[in-house]
């Protein structure tokens, strides 16, 4: 019913959840960029991250019928379930856009590296993806298992904080 319109709002309420539990509850803060454009932003990554990991991971699984039938290398389809996410990226990108114009925000230099970003962001998902839909194929209980995973990866990254409040023993680690 709501078609594209999950694709903002999985992100604003990420971002919503955030401000509340981090930025007004807890106080975090992040200096330079308001709190809401950085969760925001965190969250949209994340999310093309998450979402292509999992539908790759189970993705040849879903196509199992497909594969029998056809003969075509089969990375075509876990590639394939990781890039369509770059459609919901876009959409929620150009939200991430108008949220910097509404709170008059100047990108600085590094903002020419976001295709590299999204590069990497691509590569690593489809390394993780593909590792989890070749293990996925032997063991249905990564099915199961890969949810957690992820969720617990979630908050751990730096999404709704930034990676400077981390105490300076634990940086390395953390990196």
């Amino acid at each position: 019913f709501l078609g594209a319109t999950w694709a903002l709002i999985r992100p604003l309420m990420g971002m919503i959840v955030f401000t509340i539990l981090f930025n007004k509850l807890v106080g975090f803060s992040v200096e330079g960029v308001p709190y809401l454009l950085f969760t925001f932003c965190g969250v949209v990554a994340w999310n093309f991250f998450s979402e292509g990991v999992a539908g790759a991971s189970q993705s040849l699984l879903a196509n199992a019928n497909l594969i029998s039938k056809v003969f075509f290398q089969r990375i075509i389809i876990p590639a394939a379930a990781i890039l369509a996410g770059l459609v919901d990226f876009a959409i929620a990108f150009t939200l991430a856009i108008v949220l910097m114009i509404y709170f008059q925000f100047v990108p600085t230099a590094t903002i020419l590296f976001l295709p590299l970003f999204l590069f990497l962001t691509i590569l690593t998902s489809l390394g993780i993806g593909f590792w989890f839909s070749s293990i996925s194929v032997q063991y249905r209980d990564v099915a199961h298992a890969l949810p957690f995973i992820i969720q617990a990866a979630f908050w751990i990254t730096p999404v709704g904080y930034a990676a400077k409040i981390v105490p300076e023993p634990y940086q390395l680690f953390y990196w």
